[in-house]
C-alpha cells in the first residue's frame, strides 16, 4: 500500500479519511490500521491530519506516534528517556528555531540544517582538522591524549539525540553596520535543549574551550563534532571521505554530512590570510553535562 502525503492529493486524501472515520469512536482495528499508516507520515502531514476530526485528532496526540516518528527522522536511541512530550521534542526540532532565534538575531544572516546524529558514549570530539581525524580511528577510549589546537575534546556529554546547523553571522566584535565581516558556526546541540527554562532565559550560554590561528591560506573552513566511542563504525569513516561530499573547486556553496554517530560541514573559500578557530561548549548548569558544541572560523 503506498501514501502519497504530498501537497498535490491533500483533497482526495482528506475524503477517505473522513468516510473511515465518521464515528468518533472508532473501532480498534480501524485505530490500528490508521496507527500503522501514520508512521510512515511526516510531522507537517500528522497534524493537518490531526484537523480532519475528533478522532484523528485523539490518534495524532497519541505519543506513540510522535515517538516513532522521533526514532524515524531523529536517529534516537531505542532506549532514551524523556521528561518532555515527544511531540514538543519533535516540534522543537523541526519548527525553524536555530541557536540563533533568541540571542544575538541581529548579527544572523543564513543557515542550513545538517542533520541529525547520536552520542552514546558520552564523549565528543570537535575538529576544524578532517582530513586527520581517520588517524584517530585507533584511539578510542584514549581522546583525552589528543594533543592539538585542531581538536576539542569534551567530556560528560549529553548522551542521545544531538542536531547540528551550519551558520553565517556578522563579525561578532563589531557593531559597526558596513562592516562585511562573517564568521562560520557549526553548531551542535542536544535535541531537547530548546525545552529548557534555563536556555531560554540566558542561564546556560556557551563558553570558550579553545582557540587557534591558522595563519596562512586555508582552502576551506571545515568542521565536525563526532562521538568518540564510535570513530571506527564505517558511516563515520564514510563521512570522513571529503572527496564524496565536499563541493569541488570554484563552487562556494556550504556542504554538510550527518552519519549515525557524527556530523560535519565544508565551505570551500576564496584567496585569504588564514581563519581564526575558536572552540565553545554549552554546560546544563554549573556541574551539568555539555549540552552544546560549537565551531567558530573567521576568516583573519
Amino acid at each position: 500500500m503506498q501514501i502519497s502525503t504530498s501537497s498535490s492529493r491533500p483533497h482526495m486524501l482528506t475524503q477517505r479519511i473522513s468516510r473511515s472515520c465518521q464515528n468518533t469512536l472508532t473501532p480498534w482495528y480501524i485505530r490500528d490500521i490508521w496507527s500503522e499508516i501514520m508512521s510512515f507520515l511526516n510531522g507537517k502531514s500528522l497534524l493537518k491530519l490531526a484537523l480532519v476530526n475528533r478522532s484523528f485528532y485523539e490518534l495524532v496526540m497519541d505519543e506513540n506516534v510522535w515517538k516513532c516518528l522521533c526514532f524515524r527522522e531523529l536517529r534516537v536511541p531505542a532506549t532514551y528517556q524523556t521528561t518532555f512530550s515527544w511531540r514538543s521534542l519533535y516540534i522543537a526540532a523541526f519548527d525553524g528555531s536555530h541557536s540563533f532565534s533568541l540571542r544575538q538575531r541581529d548579527k544572523h544572516i543564513d543557515w542550513m540544517r545538517i542533520g541529525a546524529f547520536s552520542i552514546a558514549s558520552g564523549q565528543a570530539i570537535a575538529t576544524v582538522a578532517l582530513s586527520e581525524l581517520r588517524l584517530l580511528s585507533g584511539t578510542k577510549g584514549q581522546c583525552n591524549d589528543i594533543c592539538s589546537s585542531s581538536f576539542c575534546v569534551s567530556s560528560d556529554v549529553k548522551k542521545g539525540s544531538w542536531i547540528a546547523d551550519l551558520h553565517l553571522v556578522r563579525c561578532p566584535v563589531c557593531n559597526v553596520t558596513s562592516c562585511e565581516g562573517t564568521m562560520q558556526v557549526l553548531d551542535a546541540r542536544h535535541w531537547d535543549l530548546f525545552l529548557y527554562d534555563e536556555y531560554k532565559t540566558g542561564d546556560w550560554d556557551y563558553h570558550e574551550v579553545g582557540a587557534h590561528v591558522l595563519p596562512h591560506h586555508c582552502d576551506a573552513a571545515a568542521g565536525g563534532v563526532f562521538d568518540a566511542g564510535y570513530l571506527e563504525k564505517k558511516e563515520t569513516l564514510d563521512l570522513l571521505e571529503l572527496k564524496s561530499w565536499v563541493a569541488p573547486a570554484g563552487d562556494w556553496q556550504p556542504r554538510g554530512k550527518s552519519s549515525s554517530f557524527a556530523i560535519a560541514a565544508n565551505t570551500n573559500l576564496q584567496p585569504n590570510e588564514g581563519l581564526q578557530v575558536k572552540f565553545y561548549v554549552m554546560l546544563a548548569g554549573a556541574n551539568g553535562p555539555v549540552v552544546g558544541i560549537r565551531i567558530c572560523q573567521q576568516l583573519l
